[in-house]
């Protein structure tokens, strides 16, 4: 059976959405949501941009489904958001997005680093920019716990695919091993967590 995925075209909103979220990445720095399997590499701009184009696609989705009205908030303070890219219903989301010139298949790895994975965070989910078509794709999600059980270490310096070198240690997943996205607001909604109040979120 094919997979299931949610593609989002970027219309003039999300691109709007997608300006201002990549401007506070690199008014502060943020670093730990620099991808590390964006290429080029070295191109920061581009890889806040897909980083920010991701999360934002998320939000927009997780906001139509939220039929209950619980919170979803998007940050603009780090002091306030340091474990994560959503807070949704008072679950952490961390949003992983690999950018490309072509669309997904099931057979190819997506990449959580080290240090996210071991960060306070409750969902992994991940993301396809397709940067020629101006889409992303929601390819599923994965509970943290789940992915620490089911994804592959990779060390640093360990060649993927006979291409590419993996610049930091990381835990790599098949997008056939993803929970499908349409699973995800249901597990928000029916589960709700409690955390300390925030102030820096925006609500979405």
């Amino acid at each position: 059976m094919e997979k299931q995925f949610i593609t989002i075209n970027i219309d003039t909103s999300l691109l709007e959405e997608t300006k201002i979220s990549t401007e506070i990445k690199k008014q502060r720095g943020d670093l730990h949501n620099i991808s590390h399997f964006h290429r080029p590499i070295a191109n920061r701009s581009n890889a806040f941009w897909t980083g920010s184009v991701g999360e934002v696609a998320t939000a927009r989705y997780l906001r139509e489904c939220n039929d209950s009205g619980y919170p979803i908030h998007t940050p603009d303070d780090p002091s306030e958001f340091e474990e994560a890219d959503i807070v949704a219903n008072g679950h952490y989301l961390d949003v992983k997005t690999r950018a490309a010139r072509y669309g997904p298949h099931t057979h190819y790895w997506m990449f959580a680093e080290r240090a996210s994975a071991e960060r306070d965070v409750d969902y992994f989910v991940f993301c396809w920019y397709n940067h020629i078509n101006q889409s992303v794709t929601l390819l599923g999600f994965l509970e943290r716990d789940v992915l620490l059980q089911v994804a592959h270490l990779f060390r640093k310096g360990e060649l993927l695919d006979n291409e590419w070198v993996i610049p930091c240690e990381s835990y790599g997943v098949r997008i056939s091993e993803l929970e499908t996205i349409d699973i995800l607001p249901t597990l928000l909604r029916e589960n709700g967590r409690i955390r300390e109040a925030t102030k820096g979120g925006a609500v979405v």
